[in-house]
């Protein structure tokens, strides 16, 4: 082999390993940054959009129906948007209501998120806002079955397809939260009574 291949061939390799160091580089530059936007927020990105939702129906921007399901006595929720913006708006409009709309669901998420933390860590995590999630939307459930038909927990095991046994730990979990968002002073949780 001659000098100048040998070193044609040397060139490449330290060519092909400087670049594979420099998108390791980026892309650990990048994953940091991620990281340390994750650990800002105080939530992983999961839980940021499952805070975010029940923020959205605290703020009055999606509604939550419920259908009977017949014969099983069991509601399902339907979820719909009362936020559409206008299309006739302009770009700038749009962008304006979308900002508010981001606003006002900011301000509930910074209200409710101590709520969502359950171990009082300081950090939600996707695990937390879920289960944070269901025990609200169990409490919207209840109190829609509530006003539907006597509030017994019958009805609402029936409706929610919650055994009567866990039931009691299901309202006590909510009634919890309805104690914690009233020393925020958040609306839209309301303590349960069962007969």
């Amino acid at each position: 082999m001659r000098a100048s291949t040998v070193f044609l061939i040397a060139a490449a390799i330290v060519l092909v390993v400087g670049c594979s160091s420099e998108k390791k580089n980026a892309g650990s530059y990048e994953l940091e940054e991620y990281i340390a936007s994750i650990r800002e927020s105080g939530m992983s990105e999961s839980a940021q959009s499952t805070v975010g939702m029940v923020a959205s129906h605290l703020a009055g921007h999606i509604s939550i129906t419920y259908q009977s399901g017949g014969d099983s006595g069991r509601y399902w929720p339907s979820y719909s948007s009362n936020t559409c913006p206008n299309p006739n708006l302009t770009s700038e409009e749009q962008e304006a209501f979308s900002h508010k709309v981001r606003g006002e669901q900011d301000q509930i998420v910074a209200k409710i998120r101590h709520l969502a933390d359950l171990d009082n860590s300081g950090f939600i995590t996707t695990a937390e806002a879920a289960k944070f999630r269901s025990i609200y939307e169990f409490g919207c459930l209840a109190k829609f079955v509530c006003s539907e038909v006597e509030p017994t927990a019958e009805a609402i095991s029936q409706a929610t397809g919650i055994s009567e046994d866990a039931l009691a730990a299901k309202i006590s979990a909510y009634n919890d939260l309805c104690e914690g968002a009233s020393s925020q002073d958040v609306g839209g949780f309301e303590v349960l009574s069962i007969q």
